[in-house]
């Protein structure tokens, strides 16, 4: 299902993104928003495929020169973001990279 009244096409380079609605999860309080590549100029609700389960795949970093503290950024970044989700929105995260 989709809620059409949530259509977005900021440009015609977009192609028009509809935002998931999953009933189960639209009883549950949700406040986290995010910024969509398909409709870059608003953020949009974060509404996982799979109720709580949320599926990540994030490439590692692509290092061309000798190690340094920003490498380890990304690594730390996305951990954060993780635990955040895991423990403050009590979602089941599989976070691979």
């Amino acid at each position: 299902l989709y809620q059409t009244e949530l259509q977005h096409q900021p440009d015609k380079t977009y192609p028009v993104w509809h935002t998931p609605y999953n009933q189960l999860q639209a009883k549950q309080p949700n406040n986290i928003k995010v910024l969509n590549s398909l409709c870059p100029s608003e953020k949009v609700p974060f509404v996982p495929k799979n109720g709580r389960k949320v599926k990540w795949y994030t490439c590692g970093p692509t290092v061309y020169a000798p190690s340094h503290m920003g490498h380890a950024r990304t690594y730390i970044t996305f951990d954060i973001i993780r635990n955040i989700l895991e423990y403050y929105f009590s979602y089941r995260v599989n976070l691979v990279m």
